[in-house]
């Protein structure tokens, strides 16, 4: 019996619709699900499925409120430049991230980056790099 690994599994899967995906893994015997199974683990592909996640939820952000955060990470940590922002907007952004701190390093995307309550003004934050 040949050995089926998860990419060759996903090969097929990723265009279908999950419960398809779903039939079509039943649909391997319980040995190749576990072969699957293990690769996927092996191969590190959920850190590669939550790195597009979090990157389709920046592409989001940007689409929605017009913010490239990779653009914003690098203004302020490599330019040391401090970033106003409204409250109610970034405290939006994070709690759509939330959901992946647990669960992932989000340093790629907030690395660094302290937020601060800015005092001219409570309706915003002062975005700013980590001392």
């Amino acid at each position: 019996m040949k050995k089926v690994t998860f990419p060759e599994y996903w090969s097929v899967a990723k265009s279908l619709q999950p419960e398809a995906r779903t039939c079509f893994f039943s649909s391997f015997s319980k040995q190749e699900q576990k072969q699957i199974k293990r690769s996927y683990q092996q191969g590190g592909w959920k850190d590669v499925f939550l790195r597009n996640q979090i990157d389709e939820l920046c592409d989001l952000v940007k689409e929605i409120y017009d913010i490239d955060l990779f653009d914003l990470r690098i203004k302020i940590t490599r330019k040391k430049v401090r970033i106003l922002i409204s409250r109610v907007l970034w405290d939006d952004i994070m709690d759509q991230f939330s959901e992946y701190d647990n669960c992932f390093n989000l340093y790629y995307v907030f690395g660094e980056i302290s937020s601060k309550i800015y005092p001219l003004s409570p309706n915003f934050y002062e975005l700013y790099l980590k001392e």
